[in-house]
């Protein structure tokens, strides 16, 4: 739903939405989630995203910022924080990685991403 829906009451009211609720981005959306298992303490192991979420770093801050593994796809040139703490350019911070500990995996047949591993 566009933003401009979520602050007009009449808009609101005809499409359903309850008062008070509040606009969120798709990006925002899925937060909601690991957040309420944040609080309630409930164990996951990782949090995965497609490519629409590629561009959002604010996700994958948020994320590392509560120690939570996640697989989400980035830029080359995107900057993240490494297990030591430095931040760092996504292909500078498996420069270090021995070969061994890399592999690349197809997405499916005629697919045009494909991602790498690291273990």
């Amino acid at each position: 739903m566009p933003e401009p829906w979520i602050t007009d009451p009449a808009l609101c009211r005809r499409a359903g939405i309850p008062q008070g609720t509040e606009f969120k981005t798709k990006p925002r959306q899925p937060m909601a989630t690991p957040a309420r298992a944040f609080a309630a303490n409930v164990p996951f192991s990782r949090v995965t995203a497609d490519e629409a979420y590629r561009q959002v770093k604010y996700l994958r801050l948020w994320l590392e910022a509560h120690d939570a593994a996640h697989v989400l796809v980035t830029w080359v040139n995107d900057t993240q924080v490494t297990p030591g703490g430095h931040e760092a350019r996504a292909d500078e911070s498996i420069t270090g990685l021995p070969a061994r500990s890399r592999r690349r995996l197809s997405v499916g047949a005629g697919a045009t991403y494909s991602w790498r591993a690291w273990t």
